[in-house]
């Protein structure tokens, strides 16, 4: 298996890896379904942070992408009015992030979210600083996907050699992803997918807490 002191690129998700962010994306997503008087069971919510939104629209309601994006429209009005700060950042994270810097090792963000809104979430809590790169979907979710997210990032970093570079992520989105652009994957299990999801997804490698994260490298 890969040594990891020789990964010189981190790449992270942001919600569930950098951000406990449950509150803002669920607030934001049942505002939205509340105009179509729709509901969902915790469950069903737990379910969707990772994957892009209008495909969760798409999955729990049973409807087609037109009908997704409206719904989109109406999350992105509540989350972008600020619901979007409706988080925090998990523990040790940002002693991680600092400690791999000085390290000289270049980190990233790799998220399905709206590059601009995580742009916003990152600055809100002064961890923009840490990253070379902020790497999101846009505004027309034409990176629909975790491995479009990762290429983009990858692309934008200027990266040749993929055996230096790792992608950090609490979903199996996150996994399948590293996987699919052939990229060292580390699930972290303090996120909102499960320990048997990041196994079952084939992650490299699963750490329980940010300071074992930083311990990897």
């Amino acid at each position: 298996m890969q040594n990891l002191k020789n990964i010189n690129y981190i790449l992270f998700d942001l919600d569930g890896t950098l951000t406990d962010s449950y509150p803002a994306i669920t607030t934001s997503f049942l505002y939205a379904a509340a105009e179509y008087s729709e509901s969902f069971t915790e469950e069903e919510l737990s379910s969707i942070i990772g994957p892009p939104l209008k495909d969760s629209f798409m999955r729990l309601l049973h409807i087609d992408a037109f009908e997704a994006w409206e719904r989109v429209q109406l999350y992105r009005k509540y989350y972008n009015a600020g619901g979007m700060y409706n988080c925090k950042v998990y523990a040790g994270i940002e002693e991680t992030l600092n400690a791999l810097n000085e390290q000289g090792k270049i980190l990233a963000v790799a998220t399905s979210k709206p590059e601009e809104q995580a742009i916003k979430v990152l600055s809100h809590f002064g961890l923009d600083r840490y990253f070379k790169v902020i790497a999101g979907d846009d505004q027309n979710c034409t990176r629909g996907n975790k491995k479009l997210v990762i290429e983009y990032c990858l692309d934008r970093l200027g990266v040749d050699d993929r055996s230096l570079v790792a992608m950090v992520g609490d979903r199996r989105y996150d996994i399948e992803g590293a996987k699919q652009s052939n990229i060292t994957s580390i699930g972290v299990a303090y996120g909102y997918g499960s320990t048997k999801e990041l196994k079952e997804a084939g992650a490299d490698y699963i750490v329980n807490t940010a300071m074992e994260l930083k311990e990897l490298f």
